[in-house]
C-alpha cells in the first residue's frame, strides 16, 4: 500500500502539535503568575508554536521540544534565528541533528542567558531599575540607533555584551525596528527607543510573540494621536517593568531569607 508523503507529514505534525498540551501543563505549573497573565488562549497558541516551529527544525522527541519551549519562554519565539543571539544562531547552522542542536544551545542558555542564576537575576533586575530611571527628555535627544544602542549598552551591559559590539546592537535593534515604528504609528524618538528597548530585552519577534499580548494591543491600538500612543505605551511598558520588579525582588528577597 502506498502511503502519501504530504499524508504522514500532517499526521506527524498532528502528533507533535499533541505535545503541545503537556508542555502547556508544564508551564502552568511552573509559572502559574506569568500563564494567568496571558490567559489560556495566548499560552496554547504559544506552546502549539513551539511544537510546530521545533517539529519544523527537525525534533521528533519531547524532551527535546521541552528543551526548546522552554528557552524560547525565555527568549521568545524565533529565539533560534534571532540575530540578537548570534551564538545561538551559529550553533543552529550546523549540520548536526536537531537533537544534538538543541544540546549545545540548552548548554549555552543555562551557563550564559538563563535567569535564574542569582547572579544573573540580580543583574536583570538592575538593568530594569535603570530602564525605569531613564529621563524621557534624554530619549528625545537621542538621534538615532547608536547613540539608542549606547545607552541600551548602559543600561544592560551583561546582554550587550552576548550581542557583541555597540555597533552589532545598534545594527540589530534598527533592522528589528526598520519599518515597524513606522506601521505602529510611532515614528518618534520615544516610540524609537521603546521599541529598539522592547526588541533588545524581548527579542526580535516579540510584538508577534503570544508571550506579551499587552505590546500588541498597545503597538496595533488605532489611536491617531502619537503623543497619545506614546503616552499609553510608556505607561504599560514602566507597569510592566515595575511588576517584574517586585517578582524578582520577591525571589531574591526569600533566598537571601
Amino acid at each position: 500500500m502506498r502511503v502519501d508523503h504530504t499524508l504522514l507529514e500532517s499526521m506527524a505534525q498532528k502528533r507533535t502539535e499533541v505535545l503541545a498540551e503537556p508542555l502547556a501543563q508544564m508551564f502552568r505549573e511552573n509559572y502559574p503568575g506569568r500563564c494567568r497573565m496571558i490567559d489560556e488562549e495566548k499560552l496554547s497558541v504559544f506552546t502549539r508554536w513551539c511544537a510546530r516551529d521545533a517539529y519544523a527544525l527537525g525534533c521528533e522527541n519531547y524532551g527535546v521540544l521541552k528543551s526548546y519551549a522552554f528557552i524560547a519562554w525565555h527568549l521568545g519565539t524565533g529565539f533560534i534565528r534571532d540575530p540578537l543571539y548570534p551564538a545561538i544562531e551559529e550553533m543552529a547552522r550546523s549540520d548536526r541533528s536537531f537533537d544534538e542542536k538543541m544540546e549545545e544551545i540548552s548548554e549555552y542558555f543555562f551557563e550564559h542567558l538563563y535567569p535564574g542564576d542569582l547572579s544573573k537575576l540580580s543583574a536583570y533586575n538592575e538593568a530594569l531599575k535603570r530602564l525605569l530611571k531613564v529621563n524621557l527628555e534624554v530619549v528625545t535627544s537621542l538621534r538615532n540607533y547608536d547613540q539608542i544602542a549606547e545607552l541600551l549598552e548602559r543600561i544592560y551591559p551583561q546582554r550587550a555584551k552576548l550581542i557583541g559590539s555597540t555597533k552589532d546592537i545598534s545594527i540589530l535593534v534598527n533592522l528589528a525596528s526598520d519599518g515597524k515604528i513606522t506601521r505602529y504609528n510611532i515614528d518618534h524618538p520615544i516610540g524609537r527607543f521603546v521599541y529598539a528597548g522592547l526588541v533588545f530585552f524581548l527579542g526580535s519577534n516579540f510584538d508577534e510573540d503570544p508571550l506579551y499580548p499587552w505590546a500588541k494591543k498597545y503597538l496595533d491600538d488605532k489611536e491617531p494621536r502619537m503623543a497619545y500612543k506614546l503616552d499609553a505605551l510608556v505607561k504599560v511598558v514602566r507597569k510592566r517593568i515595575k511588576s517584574a520588579n517586585r517578582q524578582i525582588e520577591k525571589v531574591l528577597s526569600e533566598v537571601e531569607a
